[in-house]
């Protein structure tokens, strides 16, 4: 017989009466998220926000009993109003990773734990959102985070009716913006002609240009395999030369194969990662450049 603790997705689903575009704010705006984060008894003092893949959300509760518990969101995957994934941990002030039982919890508290949150309009302007916290040990801790969950809930609800009003009256004011393509990410190098052949040679992008307007500009733009989306590199492009090398962090490719784009990739002399599975068989495989910019290769599978 298995002594193994038994394992269990933690699945909480509520239908609020407000719009996809409403709920979704209540996630990435950080002055609405700290408005209910937090069980009954907590507050929220503070988000700090970097919502996009790759980034982080540094989030507090506090209370007069507990002091101040901080929490970080890795975003691992974003479809705008449709999904948020990210990885939850225990934190201090300061983002870093703290091991639960330092403040007080019990040993089988999960680490790096996989938080997916999925937005589906239905009926008449309303929005069914789902929260599903992977691999919980079935137990006390389990039951007593879904009842923190459930009241951070109920005080999402309140804060998503009183911002229904609010943007009605945006909706009035504001004209819709246009379709948005993103056509060009920058990424800072040390040394061009390093850069464009670890891009070029090795991770196989393609080379739509490398042209010099003049002695002092450089432009080098390249594109991965079936992107619609291009990178550039070069030198004497203001403010996009002035970044510091290496600093673009957690760019992602999303393959079909992860295995296979990996073993390609190895071959061509690119350092990765082995193959990171999280639950559900979501995978990501690793690698940076030479300045350090960091990229994901990510596979998710076709039935989530």
């Amino acid at each position: 017989m298995s002594t193994e603790p038994k394992k269990r997705d933690l699945v909480v689903t509520r239908v609020f009466d407000a719009p996809v575009e409403l709920v979704w704010k209540a996630w990435t705006d950080p002055e609405r998220v700290m408005r209910w984060w937090g069980p009954e008894g907590f507050t929220s003092p503070t988000c700090k926000m970097d919502f996009r893949e790759g980034g982080t959300t540094l989030v507090c509760m506090s209370s007069p009993e507990y002091g101040d518990l901080y929490s970080t969101w890795q975003y691992r995957g974003i479809v705008p109003m449709k999904r948020i994934e990210y990885i939850h941990n225990l934190a201090d002030k300061d983002g870093h990773k703290i091991d639960p039982a330092a403040i007080g919890m019990p040993a089988d508290f999960p680490r790096d734990q996989l938080h997916i949150v999925t937005f589906k309009a239905v009926g008449d302007n309303k929005t069914e959102m789902t929260v599903t916290e992977y691999d919980w040990t079935v137990g006390q801790m389990m039951e007593m985070s879904k009842m923190g969950l459930n009241q951070c809930l109920d005080k999402m609800e309140t804060v998503l009716k009183e911002g229904d009003k609010l943007m009605k009256n945006e909706r009035t004011n504001i004209t819709a913006v246009p379709d948005m393509k993103l056509e060009l990410v920058p990424v800072p190098v040390s040394d061009v002609d390093r850069a464009r052949a670890f891009y070029f040679e090795k991770v196989g992008f393609n080379l739509d240009h490398d042209v010099r307007p003049s002695d002092a500009i450089r432009v080098v733009q390249l594109t991965p395999p079936g992107s619609a989306c291009s990178i550039v590199i070069g030198t004497g492009m203001g403010e996009i030369s002035e970044m510091k090398p290496g600093s673009v962090k957690g760019l992602h490719l999303v393959v079909a194969d992860i295995r296979k784009a990996r073993e390609i990739l190895a071959g061509r002399g690119v350092e990765v990662s082995e193959v990171v599975e999280y639950p559900r068989g979501i995978k990501f495989v690793y690698f940076s450049d030479p300045d350090g910019n960091s990229w994901a290769l990510q596979e998710i599978p076709a039935n989530l």
